[in-house]
This record gives structure tokens, sequence and C-alpha cells, in this order.
């Protein structure tokens, strides 16, 4: 049985999404291929993990996807 994989899932964030809000904040212009090399993931994990921090409401794209920023609205 594997207890605690799923532990925090829904509302805690992960050490691999705090590192990627780090880095956001570090560089708000960083874009998924730069934090896969960050993370030492594929790009499309990058994406992902982007994904659910924008579904879990930590950040959000403020701009067009070319040319916009991240911005983080929470770390928790």
């Amino acid at each position: 049985m594997n207890v605690g994989v799923n532990v925090g899932v829904n509302n805690e964030l992960a050490e691999i999404e705090m590192k990627i809000l780090d880095e956001i904040m570090k560089n708000p212009q960083i874009t998924a291929l730069d934090i896969s090399s960050i993370i030492g993931k594929s790009k499309k994990t990058a994406e992902r993990y982007i994904k659910t921090l924008k579904e879990k409401g930590c950040i959000i794209r403020d701009g067009s996807d070319k040319k916009g920023n991240w911005k983080v609205i929470k770390l928790r």
C-alpha cells in the first residue's frame, strides 16, 4: 500500500511546484522550456506543472503567451 503518495496532493504544493514558483518570482518572463531545464524534466512536464499551478490559483498569465509575464498569486 502506498500510503503518503497522494497525501496533500489537492491542498499542498509539491516541492517541485514550490521551485517553479520561486523561479517565476525571480523571472516573471520565464518559459516552460526554461523551467524544464531548471527542474530537469521535459518541456511537456513543465507545462503540466504550470497548468496545475494555474488550476490551483497560484499563478496567472498577465498578457499574451509570447510577450506576457507570470504573476504569483499565492504560495500555498
